[in-house]
C-alpha cells in the first residue's frame, strides 16, 4: 500500500498543471547566453532608453527589445501594464534585481561594482519571490538568481537615474526568468520581491497579448 500512495503522489505531481514549469532552467543558455549574460544585455537596453519612454517608468517593451531571439519586460515597481508582446519568443524579465554603474558613482572597477550590486541582492527577502504565469507558480523562484559580468553602458541625457550621460561600466545582480516562448492569445503574468532593510518591494502584472 505504501508504494501504491508514492506512486499516486508521484504520478499526481507530474499529471497537476499547477506543478508545471514555464520558464527555461536558471542553468540552461538561450541564444548561446547564460542568464547573466542576457542581464547585461537587459540593461543595456533599458539603460539606452529615455526616462520618458523607458519601460521601468511603465511603458510597454519598445521596437528594440523584440526583433532579437529574446523579448525583455521591464515594468514598473508596482501597477499593471497591457502589453503586445510576439508570440514564439522567450520573454526574459527580472523578478527583482539592481545594477551599480560607474556613471552613478557607485565604483571604479568591476570588483567595486559587484560587490555594490551583490550586497543589495543579498539583502532580498528569497521567500517574497513570487511569479505566476496564467495563475500557475513558479515553483522555486530563489533558485534564479544570476549576476552579470561587467558590460559597457551608454546613458542618455535624460538617463532613468539622473546619473551622468554617456560612456560607462555596469554590474548587475538579480533574479532572472525566462519564460518559455508564450502561445499565440491572452496571458497574465504576476511578480513580487522585497529587500526588507530597504523597505522595498516589487509586485507587477503583465497582462500579456502574444501576436
Amino acid at each position: 500500500m505504501k508504494k501504491a500512495f508514492l506512486a499516486a503522489v508521484v504520478l499526481l505531481f507530474f499529471a497537476n498543471p499547477a506543478f508545471a514549469q514555464f520558464t527555461f532552467s536558471p542553468s540552461q543558455t538561450i541564444a548561446g547566453l547564460s542568464s547573466g549574460n542576457w542581464s547585461a544585455q537587459w540593461w543595456q537596453y533599458i539603460l539606452a532608453i529615455p526616462a520618458s519612454s523607458n519601460p521601468v517608468n511603465g511603458n510597454c517593451p519598445t521596437n528594440p527589445a523584440n526583433p532579437g531571439p529574446v523579448v525583455f519586460l521591464g515594468g514598473p515597481a508596482s501597477g499593471t501594464l497591457q502589453c503586445v508582446v510576439p508570440a514564439g519568443k522567450p520573454i526574459f524579465f527580472p523578478i527583482i534585481n539592481d545594477e551599480c554603474s560607474t556613471n552613478e558613482g557607485l565604483g571604479t572597477d568591476a570588483a567595486q561594482l559587484t560587490a555594490c550590486t551583490r550586497g543589495i541582492i543579498d539583502a532580498v527577502g528569497r521567500s517574497t519571490l513570487r511569479v505566476t504565469l496564467d495563475h500557475v507558480s513558479l515553483v522555486d523562484p530563489a533558485a534564479f538568481r544570476a549576476a552579470s559580468p561587467s558590460f559597457d553602458v551608454d546613458l542618455p541625457t535624460s538617463n532613468i537615474f539622473g546619473a551622468t550621460p554617456g560612456a560607462g561600466t555596469s554590474v548587475s545582480d538579480g533574479y532572472w526568468v525566462m519564460l518559455q516562448p508564450l502561445s499565440a492569445g491572452s496571458h497574465t503574468l504576476h511578480y513580487t520581491g522585497c529587500i526588507p532593510a530597504f523597505s522595498f518591494c516589487i509586485n507587477t502584472t503583465y497582462q500579456l497579448t502574444a501576436k
